[in-house]
């Protein structure tokens, strides 16, 4: 009666049956319960959807198309095991360690770090806009601290590590404020991480893309093909081909992308496999192109880095003759 003076429509409210069903011991029933959470689970975003943009302090669902399974990757054995590794951490809550990726272009940076997040079915991905870095993280961080049950990946994709200020990120990871331990930070960048930022972090590098990567992903691909021990032969030939229809201007790189897309028509042409298969069994087997491979790496690396890179890898190229 008291609260009818404080408000007029408590009356109508309290003629209304209530949602909660006790049992005859006062006890709120399963059935209540399970109601609840189901209305609790209405109002959180991040039950719907496991993919977030993340702009103007908003949160906006993003559809990711063409990711492929973890298990479709090919080659890059190492780099593999490293993603696999430092995502099943974070799941499991072992660590939250940053992870700074970087590599050329088209080698696999961004489809990696989606793939192996996504395959984590705990984890949710947050894709901040670049800039962000050069804001202070600590708002987003708190609002991702308070969904304690929950598990996100904040990955920073396309990052020039060369011009950004990176002030707010030594200060909002390992620096006064410490990174909550349901976020991850992963940042992908064309170039290499200052020393003081690649220190607070768990580093990998994506080897270059040459004849022996190339041919590493296809002996991959032939053995999820059902091919246990592949020809190295084979291997070759279908390398070869590949650098071939590169030349004949088919694709507009050489890249881990590309030869994807290469390997999806080998696997659909009963032809192109037969014609592999007889041309890796004559006296003369074609052979990748390595200059090829060499005068593209020069190209994307005089882009990048400048005539500086490209002594650098002709260095390396030369050290690697003599050994």
């Amino acid at each position: 009666a008291a609260l009818e003076r404080l408000s007029p429509m408590v009356e109508k409210k309290l003629d209304k049956e209530s949602v909660f069903v006790l049992s005859d011991n006062g006890e709120v029933s399963d059935e209540t319960m399970t109601i609840l959470w189901a209305r609790l689970s209405e109002t959180d975003l991040f039950s719907r959807d496991r993919a977030f943009r993340y702009f103007d302090n908003t949160f906006v669902p993003a559809k990711l198309t063409s990711i492929r399974n973890v298990a479709d990757f090919y080659g890059y054995q190492q780099e593999r095991a490293i993603f696999d590794e430092h995502f099943s951490n974070f799941s499991s809550g072992k660590n939250n360690l940053p992870l700074l990726i970087s590599s050329l272009p088209g080698l696999g940076k961004t489809h990696f770090s989606i793939a192996f997040t996504m395959a984590q079915e705990n984890l949710i991905l947050i894709l901040p806009e670049p800039e962000d870095l050069e804001h202070s993280l600590e708002r987003l961080f708190k609002r991702l601290a308070a969904k304690r049950s929950r598990k996100f990946v904040l990955f920073f994709d396309d990052v020039d590590t060369r011009t950004v200020d990176w002030y707010f990120f030594r200060t909002n990871v390992g620096g006064s404020y410490m990174l909550p331990p349901n976020v991850n930070v992963v940042i992908a960048s064309n170039y290499r991480f200052p020393a003081n930022i690649s220190s607070r972090g768990r580093g990998v590098t994506f080897p270059m893309f040459d004849e022996i990567t190339c041919q590493d992903m296809v002996a991959d691909f032939l053995r999820a093909m059902g091919m246990s021990k592949p020809p190295p032969e084979l291997v070759a030939v279908v390398a070869a081909d590949y650098v071939a229809e590169f030349g004949q201007k088919r694709f507009e790189e050489l890249s881990p992308r590309t030869l994807i897309r290469y390997l999806e028509r080998y696997r659909q042409s009963a032809e192109k496999r037969r014609k592999s298969l007889e041309l890796s069994r004559k006296e003369l087997v074609p052979q990748p192109d390595a200059q090829v491979f060499f005068k593209f790496n020069v190209q994307i690396i005089r882009n990048l880095y400048g005539e500086e890179g490209v002594e650098e890898l002709k260095q390396r190229k030369l050290d690697m003759e003599i050994d």
